[in-house]
């Protein structure tokens, strides 16, 4: 039974030490901007979202969108 205890303890303990290494409080949204963005960039709304674009190099033009709702977490 006491084996029992101390393992369940060990496991609580790891969880709670899990749970405060990966807590993140939100941040603003501009110091997202500040951060990432380059001088020549642009930003539209898209369904109610702020989307950040740019233009670079020549050639056939390529959109690439990127998302992190797919995590439960957008902006």
């Amino acid at each position: 039974m006491k084996i029992i205890k101390t393992l369940f303890l060990l496991f609580v303990l790891f969880v709670l030490g899990f749970l405060m290494y990966s807590y993140a409080p939100q941040k603003p949204l501009s110091e997202f901007i500040e951060k990432y963005s380059y001088p020549d960039s642009k930003f539209i709304e898209v369904q109610g979202k702020k989307v950040h674009y740019y233009k670079r190099g020549n050639g056939e033009k390529t959109l690439v969108l990127l998302t992190f709702e797919q995590c439960g977490w957008s902006m």
